[in-house]
């Protein structure tokens, strides 16, 4: 991380993936459970790509990747962002959990309807907490799949 400001990398020829020792250690592992994930993506969706690359250490690495024109970068890791994203919350898992809060919050008689910014960054927490995700991870799931807040408020 230190040096070439990555979480983790996958080896050119698919067999290992390489994980910073702090990002290993992080309590609670929301952040290694990503990088898992997301290296994962690359195996699954651009194994040949990385074939393709010739690199062996981290700094071949980083170099092969700031080869890469822009747009082709940005768009493998969008992808392998996703896919971990879903991998961690499958969007019907969420909306359960979504639900459940919900049904908590009927229960104690607050209108679900009508969080304002600081509940809904509450609600944010909670689900990134039970799901052990960042709060992003839990933002753009919610965002993308259209789970409440998203689709009762339309805020961020």
């Amino acid at each position: 991380m230190d040096r070439f400001q990555i979480d983790a990398l996958i080896s050119a020829d698919l067999t290992e993936i390489v994980v910073d020792q702090r990002v290993y250690e992080q309590k609670p592992p929301n952040r290694f459970r990503f990088s898992l994930a997301h290296e994962f993506a690359h195996l699954i969706l651009h194994a040949e790509v990385y074939r393709s690359l010739v690199f062996k250490t981290p700094e071949q690495w980083k170099a092969v990747m700031l080869g890469l024109a822009a747009n082709d970068y940005n768009w493998l890791e969008w992808q392998a962002n996703t896919f971990a994203g879903l991998l961690l919350v499958p969007p019907a898992h969420l909306r359960q959990q979504s639900n459940d809060i919900q049904a908590k919050m009927r229960s104690g008689q607050l209108d679900p309807s009508r969080l304002d910014e600081q509940g809904i960054d509450r609600v944010i927490r909670m689900l990134a907490q039970r799901l052990a995700v960042s709060r992003a991870v839990i933002e753009r799931r919610l965002q993308k799949d259209e789970i409440w807040p998203y689709d009762q408020r339309g805020i961020r």
